[in-house]
């Protein structure tokens, strides 16, 4: 079971990476769900609330940043994270401009217990960004920190 009840929208063009992810995710007691495109996120976000969003960054059509551009204008709290294979200043600069508070260098290391930790980091530490304070694990700045 998770320690934050949170609604996690999951989005990536790669169907069986979503499909793992969603897995793990589900396992920990999170609720998900998915879309493969930026067009089927967006559908689903006028139909759900969700408190985290996790993207890919490289999709088809719309990348992970408009998608996440998008998304912040209808859902003012969600805690964006995004999964790349671009570990670049200009990636991080980009996807920090953008409103994505972490990045996520794939392939992801989906260990239970440090995704879960990750996720559950992520969401208190967008609450506390949200409340005009910063903790302790987004002091190096948005998108400073990745997974190996």
């Amino acid at each position: 079971m998770s320690m934050v009840n949170t609604n996690i929208l999951l989005v990536d063009d790669d169907k069986d990476a979503c499909a793992s992810m969603s897995d793990i995710l589900l396992d920990l007691g999170y609720t998900v769900n998915m879309a493969y495109d930026g067009s089927g996120a967006l559908e689903l976000s006028e139909w759900h609330q969700y408190r985290f969003g996790l993207l890919d960054y490289n999709m088809p059509g719309m990348d992970g940043l408009e998608l996440c551009r998008r998304l912040k204008t209808s859902q003012r709290n969600i805690v964006v994270a995004l999964l790349t294979g671009f570990s670049s200043i200009a990636t991080r600069d980009a996807a920090a401009e953008a409103g994505v508070l972490h990045c996520l260098l794939k392939p992801v290391n989906c260990s239970n217990l440090r995704i879960g930790r990750k996720i559950t980091s992520l969401v208190l530490a967008g609450r506390d960004r949200l409340n005009g304070g910063l903790t302790d694990f987004v002091r190096g700045g948005p998108c400073r920190e990745a997974l190996s």
